[in-house]
């Protein structure tokens, strides 16, 4: 499934999927998970330490009061996780046509779908068309009626 990240993100998982979806889900609060810095928070001599990760966005924004048991993934695990997975999956030329096989079935489902919805219309138009028609039929003969009237009257 294609992505698409947010612009300029160090964070290759962010943003939704090519069906609108977020990417990763917390268990917990049902909050999506985004990309954040976490940093230790030891005052050392060295420098501070800051560790890249996925976290609940509701935890990240509300806190503990939207959700209590906040889910945090480590960004270069996941992501490599990620990669190993689908590269593993396309592995072979089988894989691919099978993905492209799901894609054109995808395709065809939606495409009947939307050719359904184009017949519907079509009919809902025909008949509303016939309506129209009518009614100019039923106004062009009211309208000679009263012509004719008032020309019998001159």
């Amino acid at each position: 499934m294609k992505f698409v990240p947010v612009n300029n993100s160090r964070y290759l998982l962010s943003g939704k999927n090519l069906l609108g979806d977020n990417f990763f889900i917390c268990k917990n609060c049902g909050g999506n998970l985004s990309g954040t810095v976490v940093t230790n928070n030891k005052k050392t001599n060295k420098a501070n330490l800051y560790y890249l990760k996925y976290v609940c966005s509701n935890y990240k924004r509300k806190g503990s009061i939207a959700c209590n048991k906040p889910i945090y993934i480590d960004r270069n695990w996941i992501e490599n996780e990620m990669i190993s997975y689908v590269s593993d999956r396309c592995e072979n030329n089988e894989s691919i046509e099978n993905i492209a096989e799901k894609i054109k079935e995808y395709n065809k489902n939606q495409s009947s779908e939307i050719l359904e919805e184009l017949e519907k219309t079509d009919k809902e138009l025909i008949k509303l068309q016939k309506k129209l028609i009518f009614l100019l039929k039923l106004y062009l003969k009211e309208l000679r009626k009263n012509y004719l009237f008032l020309n019998q009257k001159y």
